[in-house]
């Protein structure tokens, strides 16, 4: 009303401490007072500012045997009597079953969004079996069935060629399965993190030495840039395939002679781990979709490197189980960044 002057309205109040109102809650059924000013002892009093109140009526609107709501009038020129409570009834069924609808709707766009993105993980999950494992076998197979018929007949530099493919390929389709069976654990939910004190600069230096053997061998320095080795919780296992990961791809897209940083630092009490390269950067239009398993984004390293599509999906699942964030920044051709933030112990 145009008598009301609070700038700032209370929206949350104890139930015990409020006044007439309240009561439609407490004793669950239409409060009414035609002489507002009377003494009565539910009367808490109301804010300064407040409309002065004459008359006033409240009911509790009743959804099964829950009370989801209140609601009040007040200042009536006549008194308010039965039919006005039959009426306020009308109005509040009436209003609570568009409120109703409307959270149906919700509902309905959630569970939609969450069936396309469980057939897109069903589609990704079959394209892989179908693909990505069936073409590794398949150059397996082929490799080495000429080793069998034709061995005797190569030159030890052929037969050296064709084992250092065969290699290639099942260290790759061994990543792969060891991506595949590590999502399905946690799509299924029974991967749980293990949590423990961890320091950065040990757990940098950790999945630093795992990658080394794969930066040189496209002469990429790795540089550690440790600006803080306070300790957090996690599972440490998870963390380090998340940076092994994140390492992995900043070497993949990176030329020979190129460098890579790892860079912990704290930040509104949360220690970031970054992984910045040198490489070729990513397409501003495909930034929004790392992370998305239903993206389906792949693409070949400077050496003509295959991917599977799942390590950031992996990588973000992870940071999730640690209510952690993962992101990515990049300038095409001019390198990229990715961190991930998890909190400090307190």
């Amino acid at each position: 009303m145009d008598e009301c002057t609070i700038r700032e309205p209370k929206v949350v109040y104890e139930l015990e401490k409020t006044g007439i109102w309240g009561e439609a809650v407490r004793q669950r059924k239409p409060i009414l007072i035609n002489d507002f000013n009377a003494e009565n002892p539910h009367k808490k009093g109301y804010p300064e500012g407040h409309t002065s109140l004459s008359r006033f009526l409240t009911i509790p609107v009743i959804n099964g045997d829950k009370i989801v709501a209140v609601i009040g009038v007040g200042n009536k020129i006549e008194p308010y009597d039965d039919i006005d409570i039959v009426q306020l009834n009308l109005l509040a069924e009436s209003v609570w079953s568009i409120v109703r609808k409307k959270d149906d709707e919700k509902k309905i766009l959630q569970y939609t969004d969450e069936l396309k993105e469980l057939n897109a993980t069903k589609d990704k999950f079959f394209s892989i079996i179908a693909h990505d494992l069936r073409n590794p076998f398949s150059s397996l197979l082929g490799f080495s069935e000429l080793l069998v018929k034709n061995a005797q007949k190569y030159t030890p530099e052929k037969i050296q060629q064709f084992a250092s493919n065969m290699y290639n390929t099942a260290k790759q389709t061994y990543t792969l399965l060891e991506n595949l069976l590590e999502w399905s654990r946690l799509q299924t939910g029974k991967l749980v993190p293990n949590f423990e004190n961890i320091l950065p600069e040990k757990l940098v230096f950790e999945v630093k030495s795992i990658c080394n053997l794969q930066a040189q061998s496209k002469q990429i320095e790795i540089i550690t840039i440790i600006e803080t080795n306070d300790s957090f919780l996690a599972d440490k296992e998870m963390i380090k395939t998340v940076l092994r990961n994140l390492i992995s791809n900043a070497i993949k897209f990176t030329f020979p002679q190129g460098k890579i940083f790892i860079r912990t630092y704290c930040q509104n009490n949360q220690i970031i781990f970054s992984v910045i390269d040198t490489g070729i950067g990513i397409e501003e239009q495909n930034l929004s979709k790392l992370f998305k398993i239903e993206s389906k984004l792949s693409k070949s390293g400077t050496f003509d490197e295959k991917g599977t599509g799942l390590g950031l999906v992996l990588c973000k699942e992870f940071i999730s189980k640690h209510d952690g964030t993962i992101w990515a920044e990049s300038e095409f051709g001019q390198g990229s960044t990715f961190s991930f933030a998890l909190q400090l112990k307190n």
